[in-house]
């Protein structure tokens, strides 16, 4: 009978420290994932930021083109619908991080994950759109020879590839970071 209680004892000891490594692999995987939705949350503030100054800059160039202000109007709607999606899609709140298990943070973020896939093809025809209506209305106004005609189109090429390079760069960024978070607690659960 003695040997029985040891061994209980033993197997009571044992589930004690397991639960203490659980909560203690559980602490160091949520600070590792805080990081990364860190620089998540750091990016939906930028787009906040970037937000207004970009339609500033783009009303002002509008004025002085001479180009319908119609196109600011539909971007700042549209963009404005992005940006909010953006904000419940990519951002998480550190509350939500520390009062969640590591299941329901893992299910949040692959519900995140999916509806920036809808998100993203929803918005990308509209873009599209928008640009061409934006490079169809930024070469209006001008009678251009061919040589001027062929370099404000490169200049506008441009600078439509550097925004697309950047948009693309950010979608990658946060698939990437949520990928890796999802892929850390499925290997702390396999654990």
């Amino acid at each position: 009978m003695d040997e029985l209680k040891e061994m209980q004892c033993q197997i009571d000891t044992l589930r004690n420290t397991l639960n203490q490594k659980s909560v203690v692999n559980d602490l160091l995987l949520k600070k590792i994932i805080s990081k990364s939705v860190g620089s998540l949350n750091r990016i939906v503030w930028v787009e906040c930021v970037a937000f207004p100054l970009s339609l500033l800059i783009l009303t002002a160039f509008c004025v002085a083109m001479d180009i319908t202000l119609w196109l600011v109007a539909f971007i700042a709607f549209f963009a404005s619908i992005d940006l909010a999606m953006d904000f419940r899609n990519i951002r998480i709140s550190p509350q939500d991080l520390a009062s969640r298990s590591l299941i329901e943070i893992r299910s949040m973020l692959l519900r995140q994950k999916k509806r920036r896939l809808i998100q993203n093809c929803i918005m990308a025809p509209i873009a599209a759109v928008w640009v061409i209506w934006f490079f169809i209305e930024s070469i209006r106004p001008f009678e251009f020879s061919g040589e001027a005609r062929v370099t404000v189109w490169c200049i506008l090429g441009v600078v439509l590839i550097a925004t697309l390079g950047i948009v693309l760069y950010l979608v990658k960024r946060v698939d990437g970071t949520t990928d890796g978070m999802i892929r850390e607690i499925d290997l702390s659960e396999n654990d």
